[in-house]
C-alpha cells in the first residue's frame, strides 16, 4: 500500500522494517525476549530458551534505529522500496541468553522447554481444528495463480495493441468523467442562481410596498 502511494501516485513515502530494538527503558511485559532475558538473569531466575535455541534474531539497537529512519528518509533513491532496518549479525537465541547471563555477572540457570510446553495450545492450533476449513492444495494454489498472472499478461498485451494502434478509451472516458462532474454543478447553480432571484425580487417587492 505504501508503495503504491510513490510508485501511483507521487507522494514521497518510505517502507522501513526495523528488526527486534534492543536499549535503555525496555521492559519485560513487552515479551520481547532481550528484557525478558535480562529480568531473569538479574532476578537469578532461569532463562527459558524455546525447543532448541537455533533460532537466529537480529537486533537494532534504539539510538540506530533513531538515526537509520532519519537517513532513510533522506534518501530519495529508496522512496518505495522496503528497507530492513538491523544490526550486522544475526544471534541465536541460545548463545544469546549466554550473554546475556555473562553481561549480568550472574550464575542464572539456563533452561529449554518447548514452544507448546510454554505457550500451551494458544499458538498450536492448526487448520483442521477449524470447523469446515480446508485449504487448497499448494500444487492447485500454484496453477489458479498461474492462470490468473497469464490472463493479465495477455490483458495488458491487448490493452498495449489498441493503444498503439491509436485505440484508447482513455480521452472518452476523461469526458464522461468531466460530463459527470459539470452537469451536476451547472443544475445547482442554476438552481442557486433562480432561488437567489425570487429572494432578491421578493425583497425588492417588499420594499417598494413599504
Amino acid at each position: 500500500m505504501v508503495a503504491g502511494l510513490f510508485f501511483d501516485f507521487g507522494i514521497p513515502s518510505w517502507i522501513v522494517r526495523p528488526f527486534n530494538m534492543a536499549g535503555p527503558r525496555q521492559r519485560p511485559q513487552t515479551g520481547l525476549v532481550l528484557p525478558v532475558f535480562v529480568n531473569a538473569a538479574l532476578r537469578g531466575e532461569p532463562l527459558v530458551v524455546h525447543d532448541d535455541g537455533e533460532q537466529r534474531r537480529a537486533f537494532l539497537h534504539v539510538a540506530d534505529a533513531a538515526e537509520g529512519l532519519l537517513l532513510v528518509m533522506q534518501s530519495r533513491s529508496l522512496q518505495g522500496r522496503p528497507v530492513n532496518l538491523g544490526g550486522s549479525e544475526a544471534v541465536q537465541i541460545g548463545k544469546l541468553a549466554r550473554m546475556v547471563v555473562e553481561a549480568a555477572k550472574t550464575s542464572a540457570p539456563i533452561v529449554t522447554k518447548p514452544s507448546n510446553a510454554v505457550y500451551g495450545d494458544r499458538f498450536a492450533a492448526t487448520y483442521d481444528c477449524v470447523s469446515g476449513y480446508r485449504p487448497i492444495d499448494h500444487r492447485d494454489g500454484m496453477a489458479c495463480a498461474a492462470k490468473h498472472q497469464a490472463d493479465d499478461h495477455r490483458l495488458h498485451r491487448a490493452y498495449a495493441h489498441r493503444t498503439s494502434n491509436g485505440l484508447t478509451l482513455g480521452p472518452l472516458v476523461t469526458l464522461i468523467g468531466a460530463l459527470l462532474i459539470a452537469v451536476p454543478c451547472v443544475w445547482l447553480f442554476a438552481r442557486l442562481a433562480k432561488r437567489i432571484g425570487a429572494v432578491s425580487k421578493v425583497k425588492g417587492d417588499r420594499w417598494h410596498i413599504g
